[in-house]
């Protein structure tokens, strides 16, 4: 399953590198080098926010509450 995961603080790293031993990932976050990083290293896909909808087929958001409707208004 392609999943994007939208934020790669604490939370969405933890999320990550559970599902990525068994779901293709892609990874979102405000921060580039964190989200490249990531993707380089659970073998993951970096990508923008806006592009993040693309070819998923589940979105996990681990964001802050406080950043929830920024992501969600970039998504729709």
């Amino acid at each position: 399953m392609k999943i994007t995961i939208i934020g790669c603080g604490v939370m969405g790293e933890a999320i990550a590198r559970q599902i990525s031993k068994t779901h293709e990932l892609y990874l979102c976050d405000h921060k580039k080098d964190q989200r490249d990083r990531l993707a380089q290293e659970l073998g993951g896909e970096s990508c923008d926010l806006k592009d993040a909808a693309k070819d998923s087929e589940m979105m996990i958001l681990a964001t802050k509450p406080t950043g929830l409707d920024e992501v969600l208004s970039l998504i729709h």
